[in-house]
């Protein structure tokens, strides 16, 4: 087993060398690559239904979302998708957009809507809605008899209290000439713009602040479902209470990301050691620094997850750390230059809270890591192996883009993708990695597997990689968590040439040798040699694979046994 304290696609491009597949099979296996050809037949399935009559169309439910920072609401049909930016939300519905950008009066923010100018026809008068208490014209960009895009407020902006919204309705992904937006959604656009709502923000009118004139502000979700599979997001707002500009220095703020233990977290009182990565800093240059004007404020949003244990369920306080390592100033002129010149400065923060709650078996190990994350992880167990190992290592690594592994383990799968670690490729659950198999040059992992093997009730990964380049061979393994974690099974058993495990039915798993007929660019899937077990004897746990009877001379002599 390896853990860090460092936190944590399987597509291989079609090239003349490398074959690059990646077949989900009507049979339950996952093949990602066997062979040096360019392409591969494919055939087409096509599935039946049963149609047990015609219901009438229920109304969408309703989806409710809060702003804390901005201090507003509203609900929208769940038929349309919700993207949250700092200051920006998108509803879309299918190639409809409806763009919302908000600030506070005090703050600086241009409408940003995603085509470039505004076509060319006559604006339109079509009624008024009511928006946060406030009555408003909606208007219609109309050209060729056709509703180009929709805009809403008397000159682009509505201004509500303290806060400034810029709203339009367009489709985006139309040539322009194209477009024509329905009655339909412009009704529904409407009725989401008539829910808004305001509510109490989280901002005080004059909260207290450090010597800097500098407050940090958090924000969360009240509560979240283990194994849910959603980010823990934490929203972090920066604000200048003082009367004079302030230069910060953005090191160990969310302002650059999670890079060192910048949060205070307990869970259930009990403070949680940091897993993330912690940097390496040069002398700061003015680009480090942020400036913010009295009464500005600065916004970011960061999946704390990734960096502190939420693993369990339990209540979670959340703080942020003020910098033991930073720098702010009142003029350019103040800024530092070098290492020597920092120290601490005191920002005073909110304490929030999240209460995750218990999942079922098996659920809620951790949430996905990035590839960034990941390389972190992998490079700390790489050099853990290999102490000689430089430090400096380029390691481009990607996902295996399949979400087996993830619903049935909460383990991803990532591969390195060139380099002297060309292929290799390694599991990655929680804070802990484990390498699947070694391919010395090879091609790696070539297929994959789930399945409850011993019908147990657990799942366990079962996978071939390839190793060796030219002259190659392919080997069996498997994790099987529930026997250990830390650790993959292998079969004693390897094949000169190609293998794919073919599951036709579960939990039985079958062993089929693969050829590449290079002239006409196809892969051949020829006999089945085996199938899997697991064994156990005198309390050791054992992956075995049954070669079958009676085959042929040639495929016989590429099988050996450890």
């Amino acid at each position: 087993m390896y853990t860090s304290k460092y936190p944590i696609k399987m597509y291989l491009m079609l090239s003349s060398l490398i074959l690059v597949m990646i077949e989900l099979t009507g049979c339950g296996g996952i093949e990602v690559g066997v062979e040096d050809i360019s392409s591969t037949e494919t055939e087409t399935r096509e599935g039946k239904g049963i149609e047990f009559g015609i219901e009438p169309t229920p109304m969408p439910a309703q989806i409710s979302y809060t702003n804390d920072f901005y201090g507003f609401q509203f609900d929208y049909p769940e038929t349309w998708r919700l993207t949250e930016g700092d200051q920006s939300i998108i509803l879309k519905k299918g190639i409809n957009r409806l763009g919302i950008n908000f600030r506070r009066v005090d703050e600086d923010i241009h409408p940003d809507f995603s085509r470039t100018g505004v076509g060319t026809g006559d604006i339109i008068y079509r009624g008024k809605i009511n928006f946060m208490g406030k009555v408003i014209p909606v208007k219609v960009l109309l050209s060729e008899l056709k509703s180009k895009a929709v805009f809403y407020g008397e000159n682009s902006f509505i201004e509500v209290e303290e806060l400034v919204f810029a709203i339009a309705l367009e489709d985006l992904d139309t040539d322009f000439i194209e477009v024509d937006l329905t009655e339909e959604i412009l009704l529904e656009a409407n009725l989401i713009l008539e829910s808004f709502a305001r509510t109490a923000a989280v901002i005080e009118a004059d909260p207290p602040s450090g010597p800097t004139g500098l407050k940090a502000h958090l924000n969360i979700k009240d509560s979240f479902q283990l194994g849910g599979w959603e980010k823990v997001r934490l929203h972090f707002l920066l604000k200048n209470h003082s009367e004079t500009p302030v230069y910060l220095l953005k090191w160990f703020t969310p302002l650059e990301g999670v890079a060192g233990d910048i949060f205070e977290v307990k869970r259930d009182g009990q403070i949680l050691p940091y897993l993330g990565i912690l940097a390496s800093r040069t002398d700061p240059t003015p680009e480090s620094y942020v400036l913010l004007e009295p009464g500005e404020s600065v916004y970011s949003e960061i999946d704390i997850g990734t960096s502190y244990d939420f693993s369990h369920p339990g209540t979670y306080k959340i703080k942020f750390h003020s910098p033991r390592s930073s720098h702010f100033a009142y003029s350019e002129g103040e800024l530092a230059t070098t290492l020597d010149e920092l120290g601490p400065v005191y920002i005073p923060s909110d304490e929030v809270s999240v209460e995750l709650i218990g999942s079922p078996p098996g659920i809620g190990l951790t949430l996905r890591r990035t590839p960034d994350e990941a390389k972190e992880l992998i490079l700390a167990y790489l050099r853990d192996q290999k102490p000689d190992l430089v430090q400096d290592l380029n390691l481009p690594i990607e996902e295996i883009p399949i979400e087996g592994p993830w619903e049935a383990l909460q383990a991803q799968i990532f591969r390195v993708k060139e380099g002297i670690f060309r292929n290799e490729s390694f599991l990655i659950r929680g804070v802990d990695v484990i390498q699947l198999g070694s391919t010395m040059g090879g091609q790696g992992i070539t297929s994959l597997v789930l399945t409850d093997l011993d019908q147990d009730g657990q799942t366990e990964l079962l996978f071939v990689y390839s190793s060796g380049s030219g002259i190659h061979q392919s080997r069996i393994g498997m994790y099987a968590p529930a026997y250990d974690e830390y650790r993959i099974f292998e079969a004693d058993i390897s094949y000169l040439g190609n293998l794919r495990l073919y599951s036709e039915n579960p939990p039985d798993v079958r062993v089929q040798v693969v050829e590449a007929d290079r002239e006409n660019l196809i892969l051949r899937y020829l006999d089945m040699i085996g199938n899997l077990s697991i064994e156990g004897h005198e309390g050791q746990v054992r992956l075995v694979m049954h070669v079958f009877p009676g085959l042929p001379a040639e495929i016989q002599q590429k099988i050996s046994s450890d």
